[in-house]
């Protein structure tokens, strides 16, 4: 019985030493010890803006989009579209706001579809109507309740305007 308490100590004591040791190399190279590769870019879906459009529309019921659209959250994109507006901020140092218009051209009425936030030294270099090309993460997908056509906006994260 002695035997196996020691063996029993002995097992508790390496494994406390493994994730001792685990900890100081990871305070060692000052980065926290994870399982995903570092500099590895997020790959970019095959969504596109019209594609979510018509899975909305195409939706029986509102759970099954809410389920759908939840699962769109943190993909990346990359699309092109055309500048609806540049808004500059109101608080000085604070991003710019940038409404891209994701319809065809020739639409009669057009909506904010997608926005996100750039830099001054990055948004005072886009014009209205000047098609761009970006990737950006979704951060969010909403509807505007109450119009006759659907209306959604996606709020994109972390943005880079392609050259």
């Amino acid at each position: 019985m002695l035997g196996a308490l020691q063996r029993k100590r002995r097992a508790i004591a390496m494994f406390l030493l493994a994730v001792l040791i685990l900890t100081l190399s990871s305070c060692a190279t000052g980065k926290q010890a994870t399982n995903e590769p570092s500099g590895t870019p997020k790959p970019i879906s095959d969504l596109t803006f019209a594609g979510i459009r018509q899975q909305r529309k195409d939706a029986l019921k509102i759970e099954d989009w809410e389920k759908h659209r939840d699962t769109l959250i943190g993909q990346r994109i990359q699309w092109t579209g055309r500048v609806l507006h540049v808004a500059e901020p109101k608080k000085a140092g604070s991003p710019y706001e940038i409404a891209i218009d994701m319809d065809p051209s020739g639409i009669e009425f057009s909506y904010d579809d997608v926005i996100f936030l750039l830099p001054k030294d990055q948004a005072t270099n886009l014009a209205k109507d000047q098609e761009i090309t970006f990737q950006g993460d979704i951060q969010e997908i909403s509807e505007m309740k109450g119009t006759v056509d659907l209306v959604l906006t996606i709020r994109l994260d972390k943005v880079i305007i392609m050259p």
